[in-house]
């Protein structure tokens, strides 16, 4: 989890924002932002609830066209059954040599590993990866 420092505030500047920065708060910082010093500052210590991840693999250049390329779907996402065989539909019918390697054949994102070997070994010049709820 990525913690970020704020230093000393004022508890009055603090208090003012409280309502807007409250849900960054969790009840472990929560405990320690009203215990105030001698200076009658506090000390945060604010969790980044952004979830963020490490960065293994940059996004690719984008391809000038689609035509003649293959491109693999990847994820179950939210109603992925019925909207990945759209997105294919939609593609072959605007590129007319296209390869498209369903969802069901490739693994699921949170392995990205998995997922950059499998796109390796299958030659794919892109990835969907989910849809987009």
């Amino acid at each position: 989890m990525n913690t970020q420092k704020t230093g000393k505030v004022s508890r009055r500047l603090f208090l003012g924002g409280a309502v807007s920065s409250a849900a960054a708060l969790t009840a472990a910082s929560a405990t320690h932002a009203f215990a105030a010093e001698a200076d009658d500052s506090v000390t945060l210590e604010v969790y980044n609830p952004s979830g963020s991840i490490e960065i293994k693999y940059m996004f690719a250049k984008r391809l000038d066209t689609l035509e003649g390329k293959t491109i693999a779907q990847v994820g179950n996402s939210w109603e992925g059954y019925r909207v990945h065989p759209l997105i294919e539909k939609l593609l072959k019918e605007r590129y007319k040599n296209i390869t498209i390697i369903p969802f069901g054949e490739m693994p699921d994102y949170p392995d990205m590993d998995k997922v950059v070997e499998a796109a390796k070994a299958k030659g794919v010049d892109a990835v969907i990866i989910g849809n987009a709820a």
